[in-house]
């Protein structure tokens, strides 16, 4: 993934996926669906993306998945079954609330936690 959204507790929130063309956009989508209902986690995977970023969906469990492309993107909830996942299309990434902290200063190859971004 090109970017995941932490929760406080370290576990995976929002995983973000960014292509060049709405195109590669569109296509990762349907490949991702195709594999979705079935992961077969010890099925090679190199050389496939769409079945490398089911697989990272199905270990980790992040609660949403959120492609980006240059004009488009697609938001999807995740609901996880016990061999895969489905996606449920919506119109957008819900909104956090922000506290009245601010974050704190991250370093390189740090991640934020929502706490550290004050929600």
């Amino acid at each position: 993934m090109d970017a995941v959204v932490f929760q406080e507790n370290g576990s995976p929130y929002i995983y973000v996926e960014a292509k060049k063309s709405d195109n590669e956009l569109q296509k990762l989508s349907d490949s991702v669906s195709e594999y979705s209902d079935n992961v077969v986690m010890d099925s090679k995977d190199r050389g496939n993306d769409p079945l490398r970023k089911c697989k990272y969906i199905v270990k980790d469990k992040p609660k949403y998945l959120w492609l980006v492309g240059p004009k488009y993107r697609l938001s999807f909830l995740i609901e996880h079954t016990e061999v895969g996942f489905r996606l449920e299309k919506l119109q957008d990434i819900p909104k956090c609330e922000t506290g009245q902290r601010k974050p704190t200063k991250i370093r390189k190859g740090e991640t934020w936690t929502k706490n550290q971004l004050g929600q």
